[in-house]
């Protein structure tokens, strides 16, 4: 089991990655496509110790990250909580909450919170013109602070 530190080192590149599942790309009426983007992290990173005995199931972590396209200009923020459901394996489940031009997407999904790894999570929804947008969302996990690499799959 990682120590607390670490826990809370690492937890910030989980938020990172969570939020890069949230990203959203096209509108529900346009032809799905893929899309890549990255994020970073900000100021607002915040893990909460629920039983002040160290990373167990059930703590939280919190974060606001920004959203960036492939040329490099910021494109939206994400916020997303993730509850620890396994410290030992690093897993983290998230929904994000991505507030772009024109709405709001949203994902859930399970967070892998090893650098390097590759997650996948569900488009569970999004207001405005992204309105019954569905499909996938991979990450690959950078470092704490980022940048984490994302590919969003739009089937609808």
């Amino acid at each position: 089991m990682p120590s607390r530190r670490s826990l809370v080192f690492t937890l910030t590149t989980v938020a990172v990655g969570g939020s890069v599942l949230a990203l959203s790309v096209t509108a529900a009426s346009a032809k799905p496509q893929d899309l890549r983007l990255t994020t970073t992290a900000t100021a607002i990173n915040t893990f909460v110790d629920v039983d002040d005995n160290g990373p167990s199931p059930g703590d939280v972590y919190v974060f606001v990250e920004d959203v960036f396209d492939t040329s490099h200009t910021k494109v939206g923020t994400a916020e997303g909580r993730c509850n620890l459901t396994d410290p030992a394996q690093g897993h983290f489940e998230c929904t994000i909450v991505t507030g772009v031009t024109g709405g709001t997407i949203t994902t859930d999904g399970v967070l892998v919170n090893v650098p390097g790894a590759t997650s996948t999570g569900a488009i569970t929804g999004g207001t405005g013109r992204y309105a019954g947008v569905s499909g996938e969302g991979t990450l690959v996990l950078g470092g704490p602070a980022g940048p984490h690499q994302v590919t969003f799959h739009f089937t609808s």
